[in-house]
């Protein structure tokens, strides 16, 4: 049975982008404080009692949002089933996609600048996730050497959200420590 702290949701599409973060996550902590069904499931078990039980064991359900995660069936189970749980919901948004209304009330983490590379912003001017118009991208040059400066940035803003969430999720405990002695 999972005793992971935190249960990461996300949709397939985005694990390339996830895992560094996952990993960051658990960078100087333990190994076991976050679930990650990619590597957190062992061959042979049944997945969906796999996740069942973590989403249940988890304190904090972290859902990487975006139109991928929107469009997923798992994602909205997984998500679901935490608000059912009463357990803490941290929208880390990827791109513009609004979040569902029943997750409106949870403070979100803006990971969506980030992410341009690997996820679709609006065109149009319609509403994002914030309730305010949809930005776009900065525009990309093509040459090796703006690649390379995309790259290392999104690998340094990878690390400051990694952080972000850790510290998040220490300061939230030391609260629920204080106010249950």
């Amino acid at each position: 049975m999972s005793k992971a702290r935190v249960f990461v949701s996300y949709s397939r599409h985005d694990q390339p982008f996830i895992v560094p973060i996952v990993k960051l996550l658990r960078l100087g902590g333990d190994p076991g404080l976050v679930f990650f069904d990619a590597d957190s499931i062992e061959a042979g078990a049944k997945w969906r009692d796999e996740i069942t039980r973590a989403i249940s064991a988890a304190q904090y359900l972290v859902l990487f949002w975006c139109e991928h995660s929107e469009e997923s069936v798992e994602v909205k189970s997984e998500y679901s089933a935490a608000l059912e749980a009463q357990k803490r919901v941290v929208p880390v948004l990827l791109d513009q996609t609004p979040l569902p209304s029943e997750l409106a009330p949870f403070q979100w983490i803006d990971m969506a600048l980030m992410a341009r590379d690997s996820h679709t912003w609006p065109k149009d001017g319609k509403e994002g996730a914030r309730g305010g118009a949809g930005r776009l991208p900065v525009p990309r040059t093509p040459s090796g050497a703006a690649a390379f400066i995309r790259k290392a940035g999104r690998e340094i803003d990878q690390m400051f959200i990694a952080r972000e969430i850790r510290n998040a999720m220490t300061w939230l405990a030391a609260q629920e420590r204080s106010s249950n002695p």
